[in-house]
């Protein structure tokens, strides 16, 4: 699983799980992560999309770090 904030600039958080499914806490933890090292951190909530790495792509000549989702499997709201 891939995690970034939504709308927002900061870190990405991956969630390795191979086949197996992944629990709702672990979703909830990697999202809340991802939340926290990012600009919007100090609103102290926020959407963080949750998708497969497959649905991520890094356009050509972009700017490091610069990526685009072209399929969110969900959006979490948490909070800090």
């Amino acid at each position: 699983w891939w995690f970034h904030v939504k709308d927002s600039p900061g870190a990405h958080v991956v969630l390795k799980s191979g086949k197996r499914e992944v629990p709702e806490e672990d979703i909830l933890f990697a999202a809340r992560l991802a939340l926290e090292h990012s600009s919007a951190a100090l609103s102290g909530k926020g959407l963080v999309i949750a998708t497969k790495r497959r649905y991520v792509a890094k356009p050509k000549a972009a700017k490091p770090g610069l990526v685009v989702v072209l399929k969110e499997l969900r959006v979490v709201g948490v909070r800090v």
